[in-house]
């Protein structure tokens, strides 16, 4: 999540501590800085643009900013479910996915 120019956090979640009791002291968290090259920065805003529903806001008027948007905005986030099995059951896995608009719709 974008949160300045030059500032963005992301969030791993640890799935396998899903089923615990939720830990509120974070005992567990750990950071990480990076700097990210042009490509990744690019490839960060194509997510975000193509996860958009309706909507992209930039703060600056930027002449490459319309092409861009327009470029990435036949995307859509679809939820996908694997079934893995797990002992002597099945473990059920939700993931999200940005995928292109059939351009049926």
């Amino acid at each position: 999540m974008p949160l300045a120019p030059d500032l963005a956090i992301r969030i791993l979640p640890d799935v396998t501590r899903a089923r615990t009791k939720p830990d509120l002291t974070f005992s567990g968290f750990r950071y990480r800085r990076l700097s990210l090259t042009r490509p990744d920065v690019s490839a960060l805003n194509r997510l975000i643009v193509q996860c958009a529903e309706d909507i992209v806001f930039h703060r600056d008027a930027h002449a490459w900013i319309p092409g861009f948007v327009s470029k990435n905005r036949h995307y859509r986030i679809e939820c996908v479910t694997s079934r893995v099995p797990h002992g002597t059951g099945i473990m059920n896995v939700a993931t999200q996915r940005v995928i292109a608009k059939s351009q049926a719709a």
